[in-house]
């Protein structure tokens, strides 16, 4: 099948106002993945970079295909991370992120979860070039079936129109890697580019500013403690 360039950032500035034009999500310390499902096909995942990485996260995959294997194909784009009393902990998740075939022993001392944030085709049908809003209703609706049935696959929530510094501080204090800003109106633009790393203020963190794809009009801004420069989304 065709691997899908997951969409990425170019330099810009955070919004001015947080209305309703404007959605934000976390930014959690993982590694960027998309995943495709059902439609007859074995489940595969793969990297920003396009490196096909299914055999590296095995309980994603069951996952995956316990609850969609039956369906139509789906394209799912998230992030993997393994938490450390809840929170994302990138160092943990090396050990899972250079194992191509991990043991049961590392499968259970190392688990990983996917976060899906966006979703590129439900049921065989292309939603790339749908806004932002309509991608996030259809991957709510996927959500549902996932509730109870125990995988290690959980939708990530978003926010419209909340204030900009309330979702920083939010994620500051859960210990995430910073917050995403998109343009509600925004279609899935397959991509890369390169972040801009700008010093911060008070706290002496890194402030990192990304323009969201949106034919020339949106932008995201990712906050967060970085130790060293290093790609996101």
């Amino acid at each position: 099948m065709r691997l899908i360039a997951p969409m990425l950032a170019t330099p810009g500035e955070l919004p001015e106002a947080m209305d309703g034009g404007w959605a934000a999500e976390m930014k959690y310390d993982g590694c960027r993945v998309v995943a495709a499902v059902g439609g007859g096909e074995p489940p595969v995942l793969w990297t920003r970079n396009l490196n096909v990485v299914t055999s590296s996260y095995p309980e994603v995959t069951e996952g995956l295909a316990d609850v969609f294997g039956g369906r139509g194909r789906i394209v799912f784009d998230g992030e993997v991370v393994a938490l450390a009393q809840g929170r994302p902990s990138f160092a943990r998740l090396q050990k899972r992120m250079n194992t191509l075939r991990p043991t049961t022993a590392l499968r259970r001392q190392v688990p990983v979860t996917y976060l899906p944030f966006d979703v590129l085709s439900a049921d065989g049908g292309d939603l790339m070039v749908a806004p932002y809003l309509e991608r996030r209703a259809a991957l709510s609706d996927l959500g549902h079936e996932l509730r109870g049935v125990g995988v290690p696959v959980q939708i990530l929530p978003h926010w419209v129109g909340v204030d900009g510094a309330v979702i920083l501080e939010a994620a500051r204090n859960s210990g995430m890697e910073g917050a995403v800003f998109k343009r509600v109106g925004s279609p899935y633009l397959p991509g890369s580019a390169h972040p801009v790393v700008a010093e911060g203020t008070a706290s002496h963190e890194e402030l990192l500013l990304d323009c969201w794809l949106d034919r020339g009009r949106g932008c995201t801004a990712q906050y967060g403690r970085l130790t060293r420069p290093r790609r996101l989304r």
